[in-house]
């Protein structure tokens, strides 16, 4: 809806304030006040959010990009230091208890020398880890060669594949699922570095994809796997229920959090509090419009609307 309305945000925003107008008289008739703009969940509060990001695009363009982009790659790198399942998307180093990988992988940091784009005789070390699948190593290549180009003027990763270059002549293209796959059961396990013994230092180049050609990269229709077999919602909550709080992985996640920590705080600095006081224009109209409800509620208690900005800044960035 906000694509194809992004020319009319007037008539947008009309029936954005009404939904939220509405939604504020029924928690206040409840007593639920506080209650109020804490998760996502309802038609208005995505439409609340998708207003709320397309209004401060100018502003993070111009004003708060730097602080932003490199909370961005921080938070990247942290992530690539560990393990990543492709499936699950849970990491190692894990911003979230629910994204936390909770089962220990064995693995090894190994550096791969991958060909630069310019000069085929140049190579630039590229870290990865032997349980990473093709595409993520992928990804970890791409991000290096690319560094200085817009993502949008990056090549696509399903239009490009990694080939494995070694002893004399010898190459492979390399591929998350190929005849060499290991199944089990219903199961189909993504390949790995380790899977193809890929060793540190090895060379690598990234070429013009081929599996259109020969169908290779692409899973079955068996279920997939990648670290470990997927689990269902009611298997997580029961693990984390099992789990006792304090122990290495949610230290590890604190760990994590505070390696992160300045950066989230500059980024934070620099939407909130921007040099010469330029208040991004959607937070100010916002949040008068929330001082306004509070008065027309006749809600006097100013600690409910400092509940609501906050709740609906913190999903923003989240």
């Amino acid at each position: 809806m906000m694509v194809i309305m992004q020319e009319h945000l007037n008539y947008y925003m009309n029936i954005m304030k009404t939904l939220l107008s509405s939604a504020f008289e029924s928690a206040a008739d409840q007593k639920r006040e506080k209650v109020m703009l804490r998760r996502t969940e309802t038609v208005v509060e995505k439409m609340l959010s998708n207003w709320l990001a397309f209004t401060l695009y100018p502003f993070l363009e111009t004003v708060a990009v730097r602080p932003f982009y490199t909370m961005y790659r921080a938070i990247t790198c942290q992530i690539w230091k560990g393990p990543v399942d492709a499936v699950t998307g849970h990491a190692k180093y894990s911003l979230s208890e629910k994204r936390l990988l909770i089962k220990d992988v064995d693995y090894n940091i190994i550096t791969i020398n991958v060909v630069t784009l310019d000069d085929p005789e140049q190579t630039v070390e590229v870290k990865v880890i032997d349980c990473d699948c093709i595409s993520q190593v992928k990804d970890k290549i791409m991000d290096v060669l690319y560094s200085n180009v817009p993502f949008s003027a990056r090549p696509s990763l399903d239009s490009v594949d990694v080939e494995w270059r070694h002893g004399h002549g010898g190459r492979l293209v390399l591929s998350d699922f190929d005849v060499t796959t290991v199944h089990e059961g219903a199961w189909q396990k993504y390949n790995t570095l380790l899977h193809y013994n890929v060793s540190d230092g090895d060379r690598m180049a990234i070429v013009s994809s081929q599996q259109e050609q020969n169908g290779s990269g692409v899973a079955s229709q068996a279920h997939t796997l990648h670290l470990f077999k997927p689990t269902t919602d009611d298997e997580n909550k029961k693990a984390t229920a099992r789990r006792n709080v304090t122990d290495v992985y949610f230290t590890r996640m604190l760990m994590t959090k505070g390696t992160l920590e300045n950066f989230i705080n500059n980024t934070f600095s620099a939407l909130l509090q921007p040099p010469g006081d330029t208040v991004p224009s959607g937070i100010k109209y916002f949040f008068d419009y929330l001082e306004s409800e509070a008065a027309r509620l006749r809600i006097d208690d100013p600690e409910v609307v400092r509940i609501w900005k906050t709740n609906r800044f913190v999903f923003l960035l989240s």
